[in-house]
């Protein structure tokens, strides 16, 4: 059973459903506005810690529910949520990333709700019988956060999308691509998004021709209006937010740009980037966290210094000016997916979920 979701989106509605695999059950919250953040109609939501201990409760209630009726071996979840989840059968912590951390990374305050809210994730991870992060950087991080032992987080990388990594192994890069640069994923302070509209500014003046596409849900502190943007509408430096995307959507995206841009001041991995690599886009990102260990220093992707507009923009019309040949980028950047092609990672979750079941005294399971 896997919990998926971001405790900045917690809901105490929970839906759960059964796979084609037997025996496997995944709950999901409902789509929530993010906590303590105020909306136009009203007061902000419910501090983060509340809606902590709301969505904790509402999936324990659930979940016991199914395992009354079923029994279940082994769960999973996120470390929101998770509160009490251990008490039903043995837990697995798969990391996402706190508020906290995201908070810390990109000079935002730590108020009492943030730490607070921090406290209860610790709680939830020491019930876990194993926790998985899927980068050593992360594993590292949080063992020093929580002054964990080493070795008490096991590093099983996200998995890449079997549709998505289909339909990059179909495409050829034939050199008809725009002079598109696109980002995917949130838009949020963490990911580094005014960083990047600076360094747009600044590529749109020595270079108009490049456009930009931003594709993902909106979660600046201002609307988009503040930042010269609207949906679906072409700004005045070439940049266009087409919010979130379905998959078919966002593979589209992915064959027609030239260029990959990353600008977070925090990544636990990057899902994003790998999918580009996938297609064989040349990746302009931040040499910080996560995107460090999965661009790697090989020629898959060109690093700057977290929080440089100027760094950034030259990256950018640097990669775009001069493209390697397109068989090269696809060659170098399909082996180096690989590692994260679903098979893979499935058969080391599974590897770690009989580690966890055969385990009788449900001691933490260490890395290996």
């Amino acid at each position: 059973m896997r919990n998926r979701g971001v405790p900045e989106s917690a809901n105490s509605g929970v839906v759960g459903r059964r796979t084609r695999r037997h025996g496997f059950f995944e709950f999901q919250r409902r789509q929530a506005l993010p906590c303590g953040r105020r909306t136009r109609d009203g007061p902000s939501l419910a501090p983060l810690p509340l809606r902590q201990l709301e969505w904790s409760a509402a999936l324990y209630r659930r979940v016991a529910r199914i395992a009354a009726q079923t029994g279940l071996d082994v769960i999973e979840s996120t470390e929101a949520g998770a509160l009490f989840l251990n008490r039903i059968a043995p837990l697995v912590i798969r990391l996402h990333g706190s508020e906290f951390i995201f908070r810390r990374h990109s000079n935002q305050p730590l108020n009492l709700s943030v730490r607070w809210n921090d406290c209860l994730e610790a709680y939830s991870c020491k019930g876990a019988a194993a926790i998985t992060a899927p980068t050593l950087f992360q594993a590292n991080e949080i063992i020093n956060h929580r002054r964990w032992p080493a070795g008490r987080v096991r590093v099983i990388p996200n998995p890449i999308s079997a549709a998505l990594l289909r339909a990059s192994l179909q495409f050829v890069r034939n050199g008809g691509s725009e002079r598109l640069v696109l980002y995917t994923g949130r838009l949020a302070p963490v990911k580094g998004i005014e960083i990047l509209l600076e360094a747009v500014k600044l590529v749109h003046g020595r270079d108009p021709s490049i456009r930009f596409v931003l594709a993902g849900p909106w979660q600046m502190p201002h609307p988009p209006e503040g930042y010269g943007l609207g949906l679906n509408r072409e700004s005045a430096n070439g940049i266009q937010w087409v919010g979130p995307q379905d998959q078919t959507e966002i593979i589209d995206w992915y064959k027609r740009a030239e260029l990959f841009v990353m600008p977070s001041y925090y990544e636990s991995f990057g899902i994003s980037v790998v999918e580009a690599m996938a297609f064989g886009l040349h990746v302009v990102a931040t040499d910080t966290s996560g995107l460090t260990e999965v661009i790697g220093n090989h020629g898959k992707g060109s690093l700057v210094p977290k929080g440089n507009a100027k760094a950034l923009a030259d990256a950018i019309i640097r990669s775009i000016s001069q493209p390697k040949p397109a068989g090269e980028i696809r060659k170098e950047l399909q082996t180096a997916v690989q590692k994260y092609h679903p098979d893979h990672v499935a058969a080391e979750t599974i590897k770690l979920y009989q580690a966890v079941v055969s385990d009788p005294g449900r001691k933490p399971v260490p890395a290996t």
